[in-house]
């Protein structure tokens, strides 16, 4: 996977974005990765303030050629269709022909906060994305995460394993050789690194 391009702005008040251009083999994708902190007062956010701002992005986003890929925590219950802020929400995605993947709790409270999204017809995801455990925890054992994690597996190519040979002047390799006997340590491991002439 070759990262292009990140890029990260501060035009947005209500959630912190970052994007990059990523090329896996002749798949050229914009991952875009969201964190909507929880409203509170002490923040002033507000779920209708995102929301107008949400649509703002999705303008700009949805005008690109490449695959869109958004991941992260949006800090909505989408597992609970009543809510207005829920509604809303999924009223932009269909209107702009996105289409939210996550199903299932992805917080230890029961609710479904995070998402991943994609174009309705795009087909880079195979499958359904998983929730696991990421099995987290602290110094004593404690469960130190609030999120589970989600796998998903993308339909693009795996690129190619690259390798390059260096070559060198038999000098190197005598000195490799000499401070390996006289030191002991992991000279091996340059020497296993560099192909000597």
């Amino acid at each position: 996977m070759n990262i292009i391009q990140s890029t990260k702005d501060g035009i947005f008040t209500q959630f912190e974005h970052m994007e990059l251009s990523v090329k896996a083999g002749k798949t050229q994708m914009r991952l875009c990765i969201i964190y909507r902190p929880p409203p509170s007062g002490q923040n002033r956010f507000k779920a209708t303030m995102f929301l107008d701002e949400w649509s703002n992005y999705l303008d700009r986003l949805t005008t690109m050629a490449q695959e869109v890929i958004i991941i992260g925590d949006l800090n909505f219950h989408f597992d609970d269709p009543t809510d207005i802020n829920v509604r809303r929400f999924t009223g932009q995605l269909d209107a702009y022909g996105l289409v939210q993947h996550v199903t299932g709790a992805t917080h230890i409270r029961g609710h479904t906060l995070d998402v991943i999204i994609t174009r309705e017809s795009s087909s880079i995801i195979k499958g359904s994305p998983s929730i696991v455990d990421p099995c987290l925890y602290d110094s004593r054992g404690k469960d130190s995460g609030d999120h589970f994690a989600i796998q998903v597996t993308l339909d693009c190519a795996k690129p190619q394993h690259s390798k390059k040979e260096i070559t060198c002047r038999r000098s190197l390799c005598y000195f490799c050789a000499r401070f390996h006997r006289e030191h002991q340590i992991v000279c091996h491991l340059i020497m296993y690194k560099w192909r000597c002439r």
